[in-house]
């Protein structure tokens, strides 16, 4: 219940990390990346050529996985 009441419930972060269209998102960024980093690293795969998309597609399946 804290993560669904914090500010990050109604933050859009359309975009990839440092490139979004919404400002502001430095914070929003940090787990994302952070979760890209740690996906990379279970499968083993080098970082310069593989990339990773960790976004959800809607909210929906976000608020079930919290």
């Amino acid at each position: 219940m804290e993560v669904v009441g914090s500010c990050l419930t109604n933050k859009y972060s359309k975009g990839l990390p440092g490139k979004s269209y919404y400002g502001g998102n430095e914070y929003i960024d940090e787990p994302e990346i952070l979760c890209q980093k740690r996906a990379l690293a279970v499968f083993h795969l080098d970082e310069k050529k593989w990339g990773i998309n960790v976004q959800p597609l809607s909210g929906s399946p976000v608020n079930f996985e919290i």
